[in-house]
């Protein structure tokens, strides 16, 4: 995981035991040092395809993802600035990336 331009140790992530779980309508993002389940929107049509976050009322996280067999990777603007539109997590940004592997 990447967050403005600095890698998160993978036993810092490891150790907070995040799990994501999707669902049709719902997935829950690591949130400071919680997890929120929150509503997604998918734009499949744009490439690379895109993704609206609903983490509170009246406040969408945009950002863009992609599926790739059993990886799924994550690039979304945490503030109020533009949609990623590659899977960077720049330091000069807001963006924070994240892949994820599928449990089996």
């Amino acid at each position: 995981m990447t967050e403005a331009g600095k890698e998160i140790p993978e036993e810092e992530v490891q150790a907070k035991n995040f799990e994501m779980v999707i669902t049709a309508d719902k997935l829950n993002l690591p949130i400071r040092d919680d997890s929120k389940q929150v509503a997604y929107k998918l734009d499949p049509s744009k490439k690379p395809k895109q993704i609206d976050l609903l983490v509170e009322e009246g406040k969408t996280a945009k950002g863009i993802c992609s599926l790739e067999g059993t990886t799924l990777k994550l690039c979304v603007e945490k503030g109020d600035g533009e949609r990623p539109t590659e899977f960077t997590a720049p330091k000069d940004s807001n963006h924070i990336l994240i892949v994820l592997k599928k449990k089996h």
